[in-house]
């Protein structure tokens, strides 16, 4: 598995990029405020617009206390899911 992040000439960026060996990518975005809004998915929207069914998930981790998803799939989770039990 390749490790690294994307960022476009014009600084839309994804901060965690992992590329699986089967060619597939997972992209993740870590925000550190409690809301995330369709502006905040401008780096995944680039990367996704580059690299097309290649992007098999888009993630973006916040501070927040909700989980759901944008209308292209896009998953927003709290941090704290990455260690809860629940």
């Amino acid at each position: 598995m390749a490790v690294g992040h994307f960022r476009t000439a014009d600084a839309k960026e994804v901060d965690l990029i992992l590329e699986r060996d089967d060619g597939k990518i997972l992209a993740f975005e870590i925000k550190a405020g409690t809301r995330v809004d369709r502006s905040d998915l401008a780096g995944i929207q680039a990367l996704r617009a580059k690299i097309g069914e290649r992007l098999a998930a888009a993630i973006v981790l916040y501070t927040g206390a909700l989980s759901f998803r944008f209308d292209d799939g896009t998953l927003v989770l709290p941090l704290d899911a990455l260690w809860s039990t629940s």
